[in-house]
């Protein structure tokens, strides 16, 4: 049903690609047929192969991919500098313990008893 508006090469089983999206619905199924068609267009393909649908089902499965999963020089020198402020509450005497907000009413009410 999905796939009646999208010119699809001979390759392409209808069969197949229901086999492999176990507990899809039709939205992503949807979403799978569209996300083939961009990558077939971004390829300059005008029409959708196999290929096109398989790593459109990885993205909707999966989520987008991920170029780089190696830091950047920047990112190296402000982790540990993030990491240490946010412990830093623990290793401060001076640092409140408790919120210094009162207790709401219901809050003060439940203890109250």
């Amino acid at each position: 049903m999905h796939l009646r508006k999208v010119p699809l090469a001979p390759d392409v089983d209808p069969r197949t690609i229901a086999r492999g999206t176990p507990r899809f619905s039709g939205a992503d199924l949807a979403n799978l047929v569209n996300e083939g068609a961009l990558l077939a267009a971004r390829r300059g393909k005008r029409v959708v192969t196999m290929s096109e649908l398989e790593d459109a089902k990885d993205k909707v499965m999966m989520g987008a991919e991920r170029r780089s999963l190696a830091m950047s020089d920047e990112e190296k020198k402000l982790t540990p500098i993030t990491k240490a402020a946010t412990h830093r509450g623990a290793a401060c005497p001076s640092a409140p313990t408790r919120s210094t907000r009162p207790p709401s009413f219901r809050a003060a009410a439940r203890w109250a008893w």
